[in-house]
């Protein structure tokens, strides 16, 4: 017989999007399929959580774009393109890197192509509202993923309502003692040229 499993373990396990809908179909869930019975209040209760969260990761994404292009405002081209990533039910998707900053490279070309040919690629990790800072473990990730596609750097954003967004950059490689992210102003995170992907 499958285990009834409460909707707050499901949130741990799932993407926002994915318990969203778990929540919107009843509350509990036996194996896929929703449990009657479940508590209304605490059904309505969890509903609004999750839309609060889909909520705050729009608009951590948004406002993270938006100081981005205030940062380059003198500077504006060659212009950063945006890819961002969305779960199936329009909330977080799974993996370390929610939004990527992409611009061609107008720089000293590379032996073999023109200038333009290149990319710069920026991989960042978005945090809104109070949601859980990042760990170690997103650290080390994000720096395989940066040499596995040749990014520039990895920086944080984060955001909370009613506040401009902020920036932290990931340091190149672990240093004992010393924390992986350092907060910077957004002019400092370097949006114009930096080269060399973590280590």
């Amino acid at each position: 017989m499958a285990a009834i499993t409460p909707v707050y373990e499901l949130q741990m396990r799932d993407s926002a999007g994915e318990a969203a809908a778990r929540v919107e179909s009843g509350g509990l869930a036996f194996g896929r399929e929703p449990l009657e019975g479940f508590p209304r209040m605490a059904s309505a209760e969890y509903k609004r959580r999750f839309r609060l969260v889909k909520y705050n990761s729009k608009w951590a994404v948004t406002m993270a774009k938006v100081g981005i292009r205030r940062a380059v405002a003198q500077a504006p081209f060659p212009r950063w393109e945006f890819v961002e990533f969305r779960g199936p039910h329009g909330g977080e998707s799974r993996g370390v890197v929610d939004l990527i900053a992409i611009r061609k490279d107008h720089g000293q070309p590379p032996v073999g192509t023109k200038r333009g040919d290149a990319l710069q690629i920026i991989l960042i990790q978005v945090k809104g509202g109070d949601a859980a800072k990042p760990t170690a473990e997103d650290g080390k990730r994000l720096r395989v993923v940066a040499r596995r596609h040749g990014a520039c750097k990895a920086i944080l954003a984060t955001w909370k309502k009613g506040k401009a967004a902020r920036f932290f950059s990931l340091r190149p490689k672990v240093s004992t003692g010393m924390r992986d992210w350092i907060e910077v102003d957004r002019s400092e995170c370097d949006f114009r040229v930096n080269h060399g992907a973590p280590h």
